[in-house]
């Protein structure tokens, strides 16, 4: 079985980049839509793939002040055959960043839930930083299924493990 190549597009207007493990491959683009993408095979997927990440300040700030420019990001987004919202941080964080703030826990939660139907992008709570690469890397990874689906074989690759950790 072949190895998949595979570089993880990362949008130039990201200003925190995720660091991979692994020594995964990395390259800036222009992305549409979305914080990440992939090259896979060197067939270029932001048409189809797109992960927007956020830390649970910046989402925040999208549930409030920018609200609307983010659900605009999340109706693009949706239209991505292979899409998701990669938080850093846990639905704890989420609620006990709330605390001094005008928005509620209540609102904050039905919010980001609300997004999962009204949008088909369920938020991934990755719990911190490390674990959102390592979540958006083995995300990528999978885009080997549109890879087949366009070039009709069969592809398949290593998940990325976590540093320390083995995937069972």
């Amino acid at each position: 079985m072949r190895s998949l190549s595979l570089t993880v597009l990362i949008d130039s207007r990201e200003q925190t980049p995720l660091l991979f493990p692994g020594g995964v491959t990395t390259e800036r683009a222009t992305l549409k839509t979305g914080d990440y993408s992939v090259l896979a095979d060197g067939v270029d997927m932001r048409d189809v793939v797109g992960i927007e990440r956020k830390s649970v300040s910046d989402l925040l700030g999208c549930i409030g002040g920018q609200r609307d420019r983010f659900e605009r990001e999340l109706a693009r987004l949706a239209q991505f055959h292979y899409r998701a919202l990669v938080i850093e941080g846990t639905l704890a964080d989420l609620v006990a960043a709330t605390a001094g703030r005008q928005l509620t826990a209540s609102q904050v939660m039905g919010s980001v839930l609300a997004w999962t139907f009204k949008y088909s992008v369920a938020p991934i709570f990755a719990g911190n930083r490390a674990l959102a690469a390592t979540t958006v890397a083995t995300l990528l990874r999978h885009a080997r299924y549109e890879l087949a689906s366009r070039t009709g074989c069969g592809i398949a690759g290593p998940a990325v493990e976590p540093e320390g950790r083995g995937l069972s």
